[in-house]
């Protein structure tokens, strides 16, 4: 499987529709998006950038 493959896998067509529509997500649709639990989330919530 190529990297390209990968990449596109992981980000999803979620993120492609949330992108054309909106600046920002909201934390359930940026953890459905990574494949995070919402704890991990919060443990890293320092180190996001955030709208």
């Amino acid at each position: 499987m190529s990297k390209k493959t990968i990449e596109t896998k992981r980000a999803g067509s979620l993120w492609e529709q949330l992108r054309a529509e909106r600046v920002c997500v909201t934390i359930e649709e940026f953890c459905e998006i990574l494949g995070w639990h919402r704890s991990r989330f919060y443990r890293h919530q320092g180190k996001i950038k955030n709208c």
